[in-house]
């Protein structure tokens, strides 16, 4: 709430910042009123209208007599009911108290002089080169993308330029908001400007984040050709050409920092996204150190800059692998090696039948021949030798492997 009070960050808010249209209309009636009755004119106003002597005025009288001395009616209507605080349908001498002591800026009775602001844009170009190089240096010092009332009277005087700044400044100000942004000076650098910076948000999670992925050799710059491959890699759509230039702060067209880019973190796009200002919360609950540490890990594109294929049909055991075969909503169709099932109590490997049903299931890797003789059984042979004084044991093992198969001997000794 108070930032949307407090627009130009001083500290303090003032009357043309909470009502810049009621404040407009009560400098237009002081510069009229000291024009008659001087600075002071609270009480000298007052006692020439009270004719009555009631020491009050209704809004129909204080109307009348603002109108027989040349101020619209209607106009003074408005300003009885805005200086009337109490509500009492009259306003009292204590009531203009306020316009003795009160100093509105000058832009508030000027009128809008579009030669003048063609002027102030010519001697921003003329001293900078480009605009957003002079809005930053000049005009937007705080990186806030908006430049109140004293802060363009200090960029006229750094420009040099001795024109009508109030008429020049209503200009720009067309809505009154009481502050300018960049999209006054210069729409297209604004756009364009804008329109990276939330391409950066969405892609990298900031700019200070873009820069990182972007600088893919870690030298702290970049060049255009690295920009150029950057922006069309990861699908920014603006003048990229006009960008870089844009950007470039420094005048020197070789290379960009992250100081000529990384203002444009501090800038508010609830704007050109659509958005209430007031709605949106833009400080993070963190620390801001904390805050940009945790965004620099964003080095990639977030979860919204893909899309994911359709992974239908795929497996349990790999849900990102994808399926190239085919798909039937029919009956499944059985294989031919399956279509006889053998159970435990139907199997019995010393008759015939079983092992031809054996014969039909997917068959298994063997070393002998399929209708060679069922394996034989190991034997062993004990020998005990009767030439030495201990005791030693002679294992030969015999095995034979089904048909055509191999027999292999083997002796071990023991003691």
């Amino acid at each position: 709430l108070w930032k949307a009070l407090d627009h130009d960050g001083s500290g303090a808010t003032t009357f043309e910042e909470l009502d810049p249209h009621g404040a407009q209309l009560l400098a237009e009636f002081r510069f009229w009123a000291t024009t008659i009755w001087g600075a002071k004119l609270s009480a000298p106003m007052f006692r020439e209208m009270d004719t009555r002597g009631r020491r009050k005025l209704g809004y129909a009288d204080f109307a009348r007599q603002c109108e027989s001395r040349g101020f619209p009616a209607q106009k003074a209507k408005e300003v009885a009911v805005c200086l009337d605080w109490k509500g009492c349908k009259a306003v009292q001498e204590a009531d203009f108290q306020v316009l003795d002591v009160w100093r509105p800026p000058d832009w508030l009775i000027a009128v809008p002089n579009h030669a003048a602001a063609n002027e102030f844009k010519m001697c921003l170009l003329k001293k900078y080169g480009h605009s957003l190089r002079a809005w930053r240096a000049a005009m937007d010092k705080d990186n806030s993308n908006s430049c109140n009332w004293y802060e363009f009277c200090e960029a006229a005087k750094k420009i040099k330029f001795s024109g009508d700044i109030p008429g020049a400044w209503v200009a720009f100000d067309e809505d009154l908001s009481g502050f300018i942004s960049l999209k006054e000076i210069d729409a297209a650098a604004y756009s364009l400007s804008m329109q990276f910076k939330i391409w950066a948000d969405e892609e990298f999670g900031g700019v200070r984040a873009a820069f990182k992925a972007i600088d893919t050799d870690k030298s702290n710059q970049i060049n255009l050709r690295e920009f150029r491959s950057a922006c069309r890699s990861y699908g920014f759509k603006g003048d990229i050409q006009g960008l870089y230039e844009n950007l470039d702060q420094t005048g020197n067209k070789h290379v960009l920092t992250y100081d000529e880019v990384g203002f444009l973190d501090e800038w508010d796009p609830s704007e050109e996204l659509g958005l209430d200002p007031t709605l949106v919360d833009t400080e993070a609950p963190a620390e801001p150190d904390k805050a940009k540490d945790r965004q620099s890990r964003s080095a990639t594109p977030g979860p919204g800059a893909y899309e994911i294929e359709s992974r239908f049909a795929a497996g349990p055991t790999a849900p990102m692998a994808r399926h190239g075969g085919a798909f039937s909503f029919g009956q499944r169709l059985r294989r031919a090696w399956s279509k006889t099932r053998v159970g435990p109590d139907k199997y019995d490997p010393h008759t015939e039948i079983s092992r031809n049903m054996t014969r039909q299931r997917k068959p298994a890797w063997s070393f002998g021949s399929p209708d060679g003789p069922p394996p034989q059984i190991l034997h062993v042979v004990p020998q005990l030798g009767s030439h030495r004084s201990d005791r030693s044991t002679s294992l030969q093992f015999s095995t034979s492997l089904g048909g055509g198969g191999s027999r292999f001997g083997n002796s071990l000794g023991g003691s």
